[in-house]
């Protein structure tokens, strides 16, 4: 599962260049679109910057009153240094293909007072972004790489385009974040976000340097704007934890509280759950083999764990949707979607209350400060109740083997599960005995004037499931 935060926003790892069709396709040329309104770059401003780029104007607009979704940005940035230059003077711009395309309209090269159009002459190339390939997802976006031309050092490097779409999944809910403070030196910050009167929007600011906001309603819709100039650079510790952001940031949102993302989740999961034959006589074995149901459940879940490689192909609305139960038995992998409703599928098949939770690897319990909203989640586990005691089990985890009260599990602080009576994060509390144990016994035995040194450990619960893996 991965996070619909706006694709062009993240930095590209380029790995595959698309093919001739497709890269024929994936942008045009075109004007700023009507609804833009224009934000001019700030002159004369003192410019110095610790990394060599100084921001002049950081300005995205999004228009949430069309369908599809419109999402325009404009940049420029000054290269004082030819080390800047030769890291900063290329645009790099992601989206999918799937449901999103690109309209370039300016690239200008400012340099001592003029204005250099830069679009016609500049090498556009079309490549395949697969950024998680090193974590067995694919994503298919494509990132269009523009190399201006003569780019030099003291130069203004002006770019804007537009992205036209949003991932058909949430249907007509508007999502979005806007980093208010960079490594680099802002002199504007704008970001504007037009909304239908009828879905009113919740903004949320996280950590400090929250920008100016205001609000104005016209007619049919609703003007949020943010403003702030002169923004410093931020340079984290890079000791903090992995859970912290350590870049402050805007969110906004159209989902109005928890209650209706698990529903807008729980519609996502009900697609076909019957299991092909293959997966009934397994459970069916389980079942007359006798064992107490947390053991039942235990083998149902080493058995996903080990039979289904993961592997996510997370093309346009795979995103969030998962695979039906035959499709992941018939292709054999599949992502944390389809690994958690095959397992849920069989669970309820046992006759066990089961559904899917959505989490967040890295945020954990940070997610309790966010607004309601699916991006909130990258990852999902299931929850099933046994002998009304809930469990949460991860089947993308492997060598995992033992009691189910011993299963380790991240300590992903708070999930959603994706019911209809959901109306808040549930709180998910890590059980003593799955954080395991390391027990070391040391001997000598000496015979005459030889000794040997005897080490004996045993690793218990989630540190024997490392152990496991390191072996």
């Amino acid at each position: 599962m991965r996070s619909t935060l706006p694709s062009y926003l993240l930095g590209a790892l380029i790995l595959l260049l698309a093919n001739p069709g497709q890269a024929a396709r994936a942008y045009r040329l075109g004007p700023t679109p009507s609804w833009v309104e224009p934000i001019e770059i700030p002159k004369d401003a003192a410019q110095s910057s610790d990394n060599g780029v100084h921001y002049l104007l950081a300005d995205e607009q999004v228009n949430g009153t069309k369908r599809p979704v419109e999402h325009y940005v404009h940049r420029a940035r000054t290269l004082l240094t030819s080390g800047a230059t030769t890291e900063s003077a290329q645009i790099t711009i992601t989206f999918d293909p799937e449901f999103e395309t690109l309209t370039l309209h300016r690239v200008v090269v400012h340099r001592e007072g003029k204005p250099l159009n830069r679009l016609s002459s500049s090498s556009i190339r079309v490549m395949q972004r697969e950024s998680g390939l090193e974590r067995q997802i694919y994503d298919g976006n494509l990132s269009v790489l523009i190399l201006p031309e003569d780019v030099r050092p003291g130069d203004t490097l002006e770019y804007s385009f537009t992205v036209k779409g949003t991932n058909p999944t949430l249907r007509g809910q508007l999502v979005e974040s806007f980093s208010t403070q960079w490594s680099s030196p802002i002199e504007r910050l704008h970001y504007r976000v037009l909304a239908p009167k009828k879905s009113p929007l919740a903004t949320r600011a996280h950590g400090s340097s929250e920008p100016t906001g205001r609000t104005t309603t016209h007619g049919t819709f609703i003007d949020y704007t943010w403003d702030r100039t002169q923004v410093p650079p931020l340079e984290p510790d890079t000791n903090l934890p992995a859970w912290f952001h350590a870049y402050p940031w805007l969110q906004v949102s159209s989902f109005s509280d928890w209650s209706e993302v698990a529903s807008w989740g729980e519609k996502l999961y009900r697609v076909d759950r019957r299991l092909p034959p293959e997966a009934k006589r397994v459970v069916r074995d389980i079942m007359t083999g006798g064992g107490s149901t947390e053991e039942r459940v235990a083998q149902v879940l080493h058995w996903v764990q080990g039979e289904i490689r993961y592997l996510g192909i997370e093309l346009g609305v795979r995103s969030f949707t998962p695979n039906t139960p035959r499709q992941v038995l018939r292709q054999r992998f599949g992502d944390c979607k389809d690994k958690t409703l095959l397992l849920v599928a069989m669970l309820e098949t046992m006759g066990l209350n089961a559904v899917p939770v959505l989490v967040n690897t890295s945020l954990r319990s940070g997610v309790k400060s966010f607004l309601p909203s699916p991006t909130a989640f990258d990852h999902v586990i299931a929850r099933v109740e046994v002998n009304g005691e809930p469990f949460f089990l991860d089947p993308t985890r492997i060598l995992q083997a033992g009691p189910l009260s011993g299963h380790g599990l991240a300590p992903f602080g708070y999930g959603l599960p994706l019911t209809e009576d959901t109306t808040d994060l549930e709180e998910i509390v890590p059980r003593p005995e799955a954080t395991g144990r390391i027990d070391v016994r040391y001997g000598l035995d000496v015979e005459g004037n030889q000794a040997t040194l005897i080490v004996d450990t045993t690793y218990t619960a989630s540190q024997a499931e490392w152990m496991r893996g390191y072996i």
